[in-house]
């Protein structure tokens, strides 16, 4: 939570207290377009979490793939903004010129793509499409469920999994923040950034279930 906390605040000052510095309307535009891309991080974070607390693991699953492929998206644009105006003004091409296989062609920091492709393929199997993969969001370990129920298990695992590529996507909304904008992030929220990036190693570490048990 203290995760999802740091990365939602930094992006909601960023955002909403900065005045970015445009000369023209196309740079007014390209900065309101690139800070979408953080307002999505932030309201996917709030409503997956309302999801998991109230038991649909499926539907929760899909607001984590869409901030994987955000995050793939903020990964391009963070390293060149130029595609930003292209990206905006796109409209029937923007999936061919900017959807997930045209990402992969085109970014050049491929082990980045490649973290939040993994949580885009899991999670869209999981949840973002119809799957038989989605059995497992309707089983509390010993009945099926049709509606919402707790699982424990899944709990953890789904808030740790959204607390990691919320955070991830965060950091590269701060690369593309200094691609825009000409600054580090944290010249202008210096405690923001200190309180965020001292909970990526809370996160980055694997969940010992060893001890859990499924419960009603």
């Amino acid at each position: 939570m203290a995760a999802l906390g740091a990365a939602t605040d930094i992006i909601r000052k960023a955002i909403l207290s900065f005045r970015f510095p445009s000369v023209s309307y196309e740079e007014s535009a390209d900065f309101l377009a690139a800070s979408h891309i953080g307002l999505r991080v932030v309201n996917n974070a709030g409503a997956c979490s309302q999801l998991i607390d109230r038991g649909y693991f499926a539907q929760a699953a899909s607001h984590i793939r869409d901030t994987a492929e955000t995050g793939m998206l903020a990964l391009r644009f963070s390293e060149d903004p130029t595609q930003v105006e292209i990206w905006r003004k796109a409209e029937d091409q923007r999936h061919s010129m900017f959807g997930r296989s045209a990402l992969r062609k085109k970014i050049g920091h491929r082990e980045k793509f490649d973290w939040f492709d993994q949580y885009f393929n899991a999670y869209s199997q999981y949840g973002g499409h119809p799957s038989a993969e989605t059995i497992i969001a309707h089983h509390d370990g010993t009945n099926f469920q049709i509606g919402p129920h707790f699982n424990k298990k899944l709990f953890l695992l789904t808030y740790r999994d959204l607390a990691a590529v919320t955070w991830r996507a965060t950091d590269i909304c701060g690369d593309l923040w200094k691609a825009m904008v000409g600054s580090e992030i944290s010249e202008n929220f210096p405690e923001e950034v200190d309180r965020f990036s001292a909970c990526w190693e809370g996160i980055s570490q694997p969940l010992d279930l060893s001890k859990l048990h499924f419960e009603v």
